[in-house]
């Protein structure tokens, strides 16, 4: 039960942690104005957005940090930790077993052991897509920001390879696994269907009757 109330209390609290930390702002608005009309050929009036810098540069070179939003990065990067450490430690987990499984067990079939190694490869899959198309997105984001710079309108870029994660999430399995493999592949291909099956069988036997009579 614990481990189902993760991804809804995460959720909960990085939704509160944007409305109250990350709204937009007078200064925020200001900074990225020029910016959007820029990129996006619209006023900032016209999007909703959430965000914010975490320093301010002035003429002068003083740096003033803005601890609104150094909060709000702090959390998200604890958040973005936490999920790669659950994803880690669950790795190791199921790896063990699935070592252990195999070396250990005097019953097991050589058929149920590849099984348990493609499930092992499938789950290493598993762990790299996360990391890629969630991860480091996030954390490229978070380095342009101390950078104090930025990619404009090629920042949705980014936000559409994170779109791509329950998408292709699912794909290892299909495709790494035998019997999913097969079941695709059976569905994708050119095969005979069922209904020419039963003909071609009825043809078979009415046509044996009629050699016996000859």
């Amino acid at each position: 039960m614990f481990w189902l109330l993760i991804p809804v209390i995460t959720g909960a609290a990085w939704s509160i942690m944007g409305m109250l930390l990350c709204g937009p702002n007078q200064e925020t608005t200001e900074l990225a104005s020029e910016t959007i009309i820029e990129s996006f050929g619209e006023p900032i009036e016209h999007f909703e957005y959430l965000g914010g810098s975490m320093y301010d540069v002035s003429k002068n070179g003083t740096i003033t940090l803005q601890y609104r939003f150094l909060s709000a990065a702090g959390f998200m990067s604890a958040t973005v930790s936490l999920s790669f450490a659950i994803i880690i430690f669950c790795a190791v987990k199921c790896y063990s077993i699935i070592k252990n499984m195999i070396y250990t067990s005097t019953t097991m079939s050589s058929k149920s052991r590849s099984l348990q190694s493609q499930l092992f490869y499938a789950l290493v899959t598993q762990i790299i897509i996360p990391t890629v198309v969630l991860d480091v997105p996030i954390t490229i984001f978070f380095a342009l920001n101390i950078a104090n710079t930025g990619i404009e309108g090629n920042s949705g870029y980014l936000n559409f390879i994170v779109t791509f994660y329950p998408v292709i999430d699912p794909l290892p399995n299909f495709f790494i696994i035998g019997p999913y493999r097969r079941a695709i592949t059976k569905c994708f291909s050119k095969k005979t269907h069922p209904e020419e099956l039963a003909s071609a069988s009825h043809i078979t036997d009415t046509q044996v009757p009629m050699a016996n009579l000859a």
